[in-house]
């Protein structure tokens, strides 16, 4: 299977490697990371000693970056959507194999287009982020680690899953990741912060869930802190 981008190609093939996942929530914004590596990662860094995807001018974009010797991937970092939707069913295989990606013609520029809408499925536990083409029953889905997937239409990434996504919430990449899984609640909470951020109520309707002890009834410490700091945050600075 091959992914397209300008003059690059993309290769899906199978991996023996473990990638991590963390979902960074902070003033910001919110996006998603997956690496092999992910102590001490700095985005910058990376772009600057590996090869691969670059920001476009014009619109939001995502780093698929890759190794300059191997060329095999080193690192995702997408961008997640504010518009929130609930009319996507995607159809998952639950494959127990792994994939990797590998890039031909790394020198090539070329670069990866954001998802353009968000649907927070807070029973189910599933982060999707996708573009709006249709056709979602001739979607591929590729396992890149145990909790992250990516959709594949016609040579192009249309979507990508993450689940279980307060499992790996942090404000910072150097945040270390709570012991204590996340809550029903929990997710409930998180979902009703999106759905003020994606503009379906006042953003001062995060100042109550502050006031009101909602957002310091998120388990585990750091997950708790980061949800207050980052709501004060915004509040304050009006997103």
């Amino acid at each position: 299977m091959i992914i397209k981008s300008g003059d690059s190609r993309i290769f899906i093939k199978n991996s023996k490697r473990k990638f991590h996942e963390r979902l960074q929530f902070n003033a910001n914004g919110i996006s998603i990371l997956i690496a092999e590596k992910i102590k001490n990662f700095e985005l910058q860094h990376e772009l600057e000693t590996t090869v691969g995807s670059s920001h476009w001018i014009t619109e939001e974009s995502d780093f698929y970056r890759f190794d300059k010797v191997s060329f095999e991937l080193s690192s995702l970092f997408l961008n997640i959507p504010c518009t929130k939707s609930t009319e996507i069913e995607l159809f998952s295989l639950n494959s127990p194999f792994i994939f990797d990606l590998s890039i031909e013609n790394a020198n090539g520029a070329f670069f990866m287009p954001s998802m353009e809408k968000l649907m927070f499925d807070f029973l189910g536990r599933n982060l999707i982020c996708f573009h709006d083409i249709g056709g979602m029953d001739k979607w591929i889905e590729f396992n890149l680690s145990l909790n992250f997937s990516i959709f594949i239409h016609d040579e192009s990434v249309v979507a990508y899953k993450l689940s279980d996504p307060l499992l790996f919430l942090i404000g910072d990449f150097s945040d270390e990741l709570d012991e204590e899984p996340p809550t029903s609640n929990d997710y409930l909470i998180f979902n009703k912060v999106l759905s003020i951020l994606s503009g379906e109520g006042d953003i001062d309707l995060l100042s109550i869930l502050i006031r009101n002890g909602y957002l310091a009834s998120f388990t585990g410490y750091n997950r708790m802190n980061n949800m207050i700091d980052t709501c004060g945050t915004i509040v304050d600075n009006q997103w």
